[in-house]
């Protein structure tokens, strides 16, 4: 969960590395027809937050390992 929780913290902090992340969407075969969308934030005042937070990085996995071998 932390390793998560670094993910998102580094790219909610960086909008370049979130543009990024959206572009490798939009250049991705399983991603068509969906609109890019960056991480959620886990938020501790938030019911369900780390569940949105864990289910949108599971849906972003493919784009996350693609930019990993770009950079």
């Amino acid at each position: 969960m932390t390793k998560a929780q670094t993910l998102v913290e580094f790219f909610s902090r960086s909008t370049q590395s979130t543009e990024a992340l959206k572009d490798q969407q939009a250049a991705m075969n399983h991603y068509a027809g969906k609109a890019p969308v960056g991480v959620i934030v886990n938020v501790v005042t938030r019911w369900w937050s780390i569940w949105y937070m864990c289910n949108r990085l599971l849906h972003l996995r493919n784009a996350l390992r693609a930019l990993e071998q770009d950079g």
